[in-house]
C-alpha cells in the first residue's frame, strides 16, 4: 500500500480546476480536523476510517472547494479497501468536476488497470500526456499497456523519449526490459532488469531477469535469480514457474512438474504451465 499525502494546508487556496470556482471561505476546524483524521488512518493503512473521515469532512462542508482533492484520495482509498468499481464512479466524478487534474486521471487510469479495463486506462494516461507531456510515469504506464496490446511501435515513442529524458530513472529501465523482452532480444533484458535490481531488489523482477537467462542459456544465472526472489516472496508464481523450466532443461522431470503444480496453485497462467505438467 501507499501512503497518500494529504496537504491540509492547500485545502484553504484557491481551486482553479472549476470553470466558475465557488466563493472561497475559510474551513473550519472540524473540517480541518476530519482531514487530519484521514490522513493519520491513511498513514496507518485504515482504509474504513479513513473513508468515513474524508466523506465526512466533504459532507460537512459540500460547498469547500477542497473537496476535489479530497474525493480523489478518496477513490485511492476505496481502490485500497478492495471496492474497485466505486473507487471508479468516485474518480469519475471527481474528473467530471475537475477534468485538467492530472491527479484524478492518474488516480483513475491506475483503478482501470486493476479492473482489467486496460484501454480506458491508456485513454486515461494518454490524457495525462496531452495535458503535460512531461509526465514520465503516464509515459510509462502507457508503453506498458501498448507492450501488453503488442504495440511495441507506439511504446517504443515512448520509451525512446524516457530513454531521452530521464535516462536514469527506474521506470525508464523498467519499460527497456519490456520492451527487449517484447521484441525477444532476451540479452537486453538481463542488463536492463540488472539495472533496475540494482536499485529495487523485488522478486517478480529477479523473476524477470531469471527468464532472460534462461532465454540466453545460463542457468546458473537463473538458478541464482530463482532463489533469491523465492526468498524474498516464497509464493510468487513466476519464479515456480520459472523453476519448472530450469528443471525441466536440466533434465528433472519430477521436480519440473512438482514446480509447475505450484506455481498452477499459486495463480500462474495454465497456458504457460500446461506444457510443464505433460
Amino acid at each position: 500500500m501507499k501512503r497518500l499525502s494529504i496537504l491540509i494546508a492547500a485545502i484553504a487556496a484557491t481551486i482553479t480546476l472549476f470553470a466558475e470556482p465557488p466563493a472561497s471561505k475559510e474551513p473550519s476546524d472540524a473540517y480541518y480536523n476530519l482531514v487530519g483524521d484521514a490522513d493519520s488512518a491513511i498513514a496507518r493503512g485504515q482504509w474504513a476510517k479513513a473513508e468515513e473521515a474524508l466523506l465526512s469532512a466533504m459532507r460537512l462542508e459540500p460547498s469547500n472547494p477542497g473537496n476535489i482533492m479530497l474525493m480523489s484520495n478518496l477513490g485511492i482509498v476505496q481502490y485500497n479497501s478492495g471496492k474497485d468499481s466505486l473507487a471508479l464512479v468516485t474518480l469519475t466524478q471527481a474528473h467530471d468536476i475537475a477534468p485538467r487534474s492530472v491527479t484524478i486521471l492518474g488516480n483513475r487510469a491506475r483503478v482501470l488497470m486493476a479492473m482489467g479495463r486496460f484501454e480506458e486506462a491508456r485513454a486515461d494516461y494518454s490524457a495525462i500526456v496531452e495535458a503535460d507531456s512531461t509526465m514520465t510515469d503516464a509515459r510509462f504506464h502507457r508503453a506498458l499497456l501498448d507492450l501488453k496490446a503488442g504495440h511495441t511501435a507506439t511504446a517504443r515513442a515512448d520509451i525512446d523519449w524516457l530513454r531521452h529524458n530521464n535516462p536514469d530513472d527506474i521506470n525508464t529501465n523498467l519499460a527497456e526490459a519490456a520492451l527487449a523482452s517484447a521484441e525477444g532480444d532476451f540479452a537486453a533484458s538481463v542488463i536492463a532488469y540488472t539495472k533496475v535490481l540494482n536499485v529495487d531488489k523485488q522478486p517478480e523482477y529477479y523473476a524477470e531477469r531469471a527468464l532472460g537467462y534462461l532465454m540466453t542459456d545460463r542457468p546458473g544465472d537463473a538458478a541464482e535469480d530463482i532463489a533469491a526472489g523465492l526468498e524474498l516472496d516464497p509464493t510468487d508464481a513466476q519464479l515456480y514457474l520459472y523453476r519448472a523450466m530450469l528443471n525441466r532443461a536440466r533434465f528433472r522431470p519430477e521436480d519440473a512438474r512438482a514446480d509447475a503444480r505450484e506455481a498452477l496453485r499459486l495463480g500462474a497462467d495454465p497456458r504457460e504451465v500446461e506444457p510443464l505438467l505433460r
